[in-house]
């Protein structure tokens, strides 16, 4: 009986300490929702974004193996030409004797 009253006064600070425990830990909880909302939110933008450079890369790529291709009909067609003028030459250069050694 002595000691009723502050057991008392004890008894009712720790429910006064479990309840700010409590409503402490509401706020983190509630905190932590909201960080993994945004972390989802961010991820999924990230991911967007990864897709869509993909597919830049992809399409960049496509374009320089087309231009790729077209430099290398128009080589193939220089080629082609330059075969001809240096046959062309050898014609003339033993036409006009210059080809004999």
């Amino acid at each position: 009986m002595q000691t009723y009253d502050k057991d008392r006064m004890a008894l009712t600070n720790a429910k006064g300490c479990l309840k700010d425990l409590k409503d402490k830990n509401a706020k983190i909880e509630e905190s932590r929702k909201e960080l993994d909302k945004k972390f989802k939110r961010v991820e999924g933008e990230k991911d967007s974004m990864y897709k869509k450079f993909e597919i830049a890369i992809a399409q960049l790529r496509g374009r320089a193996e087309y231009k790729n291709e077209k430099l290398e009909e128009k080589l193939r067609v220089f080629e082609d030409e330059l075969e001809k003028k240096e046959l062309n030459f050898r014609e003339l250069a033993q036409r006009c004797g210059l080809g004999q050694d």
